[in-house]
């Protein structure tokens, strides 16, 4: 879906579309049941809530893995290298083992484990998985604490992210609301509807310069 000149995402709004799906995708020139096995979402921000209702996703069709994409410090550069080796070839693993749902998560982050790159840990393991043939047997999911702009975002979905949990940036609404820094606006849920509609509005801005008017057209497009 594809035009050329660009899109107007505001004028032309009925073709635009931020609505994404995990789980895994079938032959694209074929058409069966087992083709509408996806969890659709209407954007691919997702709050912390709506992540947890993800990784704990209970069904016969859906299964979901976390894999986690931090590594001791002490390692140093060599310890990201090695970590994100396992980091692919635990998702290779997992889709393997008929799961569908894999999420890379940074939240142990501290002290003592640094994260690997977002972009970096999503990128090696859309390529691991293409080159291994099984890239669409499941569907990427990132929980970081990087992304917190649109760039970082639009990135992150052109390099295989399906959907993408910004944690730290959502905590940082709930701080600033908390805090009574953001002017009209008192309760945190309003603030955070807020962002993710401003992040949408900033990936269809984006993808529409392009010509692109879903923003599945654009996951793994890079």
């Amino acid at each position: 879906q594809v035009t050329n000149p660009p899109i107007d995402p505001i004028r032309e709004s009925i073709v635009m579309s931020l609505a994404t799906g995990v789980g895994s995708e079938s032959n694209l020139l074929d058409e069966t049941p087992e083709h509408a096995h996806q969890l659709v979402m209407d954007q691919p921000i997702l709050l912390n809530d709506e992540l947890e209702t993800l990784r704990h996703v209970s069904s016969d069709i859906f299964r979901a893995h976390t894999i986690d994409i931090t590594w001791p410090v002490d390692e140093g550069p060599e310890g990201m290298t090695g970590r994100l080796a396992l980091v692919c070839d635990e998702a290779h693993d997992a889709v393997t083992a008929g799961v569908n749902v894999i999420i890379l998560s940074d939240r142990r982050t501290g002290p003592g484990r640094a994260p690997i790159p977002s972009l970096l840990a999503v990128a090696a393991v859309h390529h691991h998985l293409v080159r291994l043939g099984n890239r669409l047997s499941a569907g990427l999911v990132l929980e970081s604490g990087e992304p917190r702009e649109v760039h970082h975002f639009a990135t992150l979905i052109g390099y295989g992210a399906s959907a993408i949990n910004p944690y730290l940036l959502l905590d940082t609404v709930d701080e600033l609301v908390a805090e009574g820094r953001i002017p009209g606006v008192d309760d945190a849920a309003a603030g955070k509807a807020n962002i993710v509609k401003a992040l949408g509005k900033g990936l269809l801005k984006t993808i529409s310069k392009m010509g692109i008017s879903t923003i599945q057209s654009y996951c793994g497009a890079q």
